[in-house]
């Protein structure tokens, strides 16, 4: 499955309605602004800037200035989170403790959709746009074990290349359910 249609699976399959957490939201645009047209919506950024213009984009959704690394929320508060690009700007060594918090954001039967870049990098501050991006990820493998360790069921994987300054880069989407229980 395509990635884009994979996202576009991810949140929907939480049902119209639902609670979904965007971590790592941005400004709201696009997914922020396609997901509030059928979920209730719940942003989160490290960016006052991205909050700021999150709250523009979409008005009915609910957005915080916080790091996705350490936010906190009361167990069961979500049908779904999406993480689109943020993973690999949070050290790999923090990887697991967060996926066990979102583990825990979710109720049973929740989806967790995420991208992050598909490499094996411990860590890394590059130029990205003229600005130094910390970059820091785990092998497409390795993170698949580190989201079923936690106790979701993969439901599908996608990996596919972006073009970022000329050079391709290999992304993951990962689609995975936390089982009920």
């Amino acid at each position: 499955m395509a990635a884009p249609a994979l996202a576009r699976q991810g949140a929907g399959s939480a049902g119209a309605g639902s609670s979904v957490l965007d971590l790592g939201c941005g400004s709201g645009d696009p997914a922020g602004i396609e997901v509030a047209k059928q979920h209730h919506i719940t942003g989160v950024d490290i960016s006052q800037t991205q909050i700021d213009l999150a709250r523009q984009y979409v008005p009915a959704g609910h957005f915080l200035h916080g790091d996705a690394a350490s936010v906190q929320f009361p167990a069961a508060s979500f049908d779904a989170v999406i993480s689109f690009y943020t993973l690999e700007h949070i050290p790999r060594q923090e990887h697991e403790a967060l996926l066990r918090r979102i583990h825990g954001w979710l109720r049973p039967g929740g989806f967790l959709l995420i991208s992050t870049e598909a490499g094996d990098v411990e860590e890394l501050v590059a130029d990205w746009l003229g600005v130094p991006m910390f970059m820091s990820s785990f092998d497409p493998d390795v993170l698949k074990r580190l989201v079923v360790g936690v106790g979701f069921a993969l439901l599908e994987t996608a990996t596919e290349n972006q073009v970022e300054q000329a050079h391709d880069v290999p992304y993951l989407w990962l689609l995975a359910c936390k089982q009920s229980e």
